[in-house]
């Protein structure tokens, strides 16, 4: 190999680690927002009910007028779309009683005005906004509308014995990570730093500690949430039993929560890697991911390890520099005495590939996550679409021949970056945990999730690279389809604003969230009044 071909596979090693890192997801940027850029030249101006909520709760909401302000806001959301997108208010409460009595404004409005009743209203009058990270257009703002953005709820409270911890919606779980590793204790949540607990617990979301604790909306005890009718309640298997099940991967359709309940854990330091290797070995990995899902879900002893965590699998391209590379992260969450590969990796399909750069070592899972989250900055034009798939050899090269179509299909996109990422899930650990609405109880085989992300800089090229989001969709499902390995689940987590992961829950859990969403809100506040989050669709009279 040539010293220019020699520099130029090192050049993409080094990129994989931004083109990886938003994968791992919600998994998205570093502390620090970057800046707007330039400000709009004209915000809206604000409406009546951000008027009447402003009378109402002075503190806590920021007008559009109020530039600055505003402004400040808005640079919180990491996708840059969502920056360009702007709301007459926001609602920033500062307690459960401020946030009942905006509900209660907002769904007086509803009630009163054309959004009542109304089949089909895409405008929306609020949406919901936790830590912000979802790229998807009009899941957390809404454009001349109202967004209640719940980051002053920060709170973190232990029980006496320290098996549960309570978790305010508005942290995120770098927040929470951070509390609880002088305490030696960790959880089941995000992987990267900028992941809110609100939208990865309330969509399903995975863990590190999947494998043993399954995903983690369903390792939540309690659920403190505001209604639509404006009234606060607990939900828990024993109060409210219906409502704690639906949320559960129901996302935002019955109600605000403000907190979550979640078991704590003792924790010690995990073995974490990620392998880079250059593009031409791609079809090597997809081969061995294929042989680690069959072997692990096989049920032979010893196939599967609930220490070592979801391996997650990525192919990715630069479009400035002209190219492809592969990254594999492995962890273990018991480390080895001799701090080297665990013996379950080493073993594995993953271990007798050829690695350019590891990073193997033993850290804190915090460090994990830093490190997962450092070189992905906020503020780039961003979107992401997922599908799933049977662990079929032939889907999962399709699937990679379409992520080669998509690279190819973006070369005119100016700083293009695109990657396919695959994550297997398996039966030995989807069924963790209490009972949720994600449609997997009945599925015996393993899984896979296939992501395809893309950045980019300029907003000229949205229309584009949303047509390629879109063909790469098609042409796995399509190949799915045609070698019998398609299933209807979609992680809602990875999910663009145009797919229905709901719908991909199944018939019977479909219909259980209809009737508990008539029941706590008859009126359909949560699924016409607000927007944000993925809509059941349900018919009201």
């Amino acid at each position: 190999m040539s010293s220019h071909n020699t520099l130029a596979v090192a050049a993409a090693t080094i990129l994989l680690v931004a083109v990886t890192m938003g994968v791992l997801r919600r998994d998205q940027s570093r502390n620090t927002p970057t800046s707007l850029g330039q400000a709009p030249k004209e915000l809206p101006q604000p409406t009546k009910i951000a008027l009447d909520l402003k009378a109402a709760l002075p503190e806590a909401v920021t007008l559009s007028s109020e530039a600055d302000a505003f402004n400040k806001i808005t640079e919180t959301y990491w996708a840059r779309q969502n920056r360009e997108v702007f709301p007459a208010c926001y609602v920033q409460p500062r307690s459960i009683e401020q946030l009942q009595e905006a509900v209660k404004l907002l769904k007086q409005e509803y009630v009163g005005t054309k959004h009542a009743k109304r089949q089909g209203n895409d405008k929306g009058l609020f949406v919901v906004k936790g830590g912000g990270a979802s790229p998807a257009v009009g899941l957390n703002n809404v454009n001349s509308g109202v967004v209640i953005d719940l980051a002053r709820f920060r709170d973190i409270t232990y029980t006496d014995d320290y098996s549960h911890v309570t978790v305010g919606c508005g942290l995120k779980w770098k927040d929470l990570y951070e509390d609880l590793e002088p305490k030696s204790l960790t959880v089941a949540g995000g992987r990267t730093v900028p992941v809110g607990v609100a939208g990865l617990t309330l969509q399903g979301g995975m863990s590190f500690y999947s494998p043993v604790r399954g995903f983690v909306c369903s390792t939540v005890t309690e659920y403190n949430i505001v209604l639509a009718d404006g009234s606060a309640v607990v939900a828990s298997e024993t109060s409210y039993p219906d409502l704690w099940r639906a949320l559960k991967g129901g996302s935002n359709n019955f109600g605000i929560v403000t907190s979550f309940t979640i078991p704590c854990f003792p924790s010690s330091d995990m073995w974490f890697t990620c392998n880079y290797t250059s593009g031409f070995q791609a079809p090597s990995l997809v081969k061995a991911f294929y042989d680690y899902a069959r072997e692990a879900s096989s049920g032979r002893p010893g196939a599967f390890d609930e220490h070592a965590t979801i391996p997650i699998t990525c192919f990715g391209y630069t479009r400035d520099l002209g190219v492809h590379a592969t990254a594999n992260y492995l962890g273990y969450t018991v480390p080895p005495k001799d701090k080297k590969w665990p013996a379950y990796w080493k073993n594995s399909p993953f271990g007798t590939l050829w690695n350019l750069w590891s990073t193997a070592k033993v850290r804190s899972l915090l460090s994990v996550v830093r490190e997962q989250s450092e070189q992905s900055p906020p503020g780039t034009y961003t979107i992401f679409v997922v599908t799933t798939i049977k662990n079929d050899l032939d889907t999962l090269m399709a699937a990679y021949t379409a992520y080669r179509e998509a690279s190819a299909a973006g070369k005119r996109v100016k700083g293009m970056v695109l990657s396919l990422a695959l994550q297997p899930i398996l039966p030995q650990w989807y069924k963790n945990g209490q009972p949720n609405v994600l449609g997997l109880d009945d599925c015996n085989e393993p899984l896979v999730i296939a992501e395809l992300t893309i950045k980019w800089d300029k907003t000229e090229h949205m229309e584009l690279v949303q047509h390629i989001a879109r063909q790469f969709i098609e042409r796995v499902d399509k190949a799915a389809e045609d070698n019998q390995a398609a299933h209807p689940f979609r992680f809602a987590n990875y999910c663009a604003e145009w797919q229905d992961p709901m719908k991909g829950y199944g018939e019977e859990n479909l219909q259980f969230m209809h009737t508990v969403s008539r029941k706590y809100d008859p009126e359909g506040v949560f699924q016409r009044a607000c927007i944000g989050g993925f809509k059941l669709g349900v018919d009201y009279d």
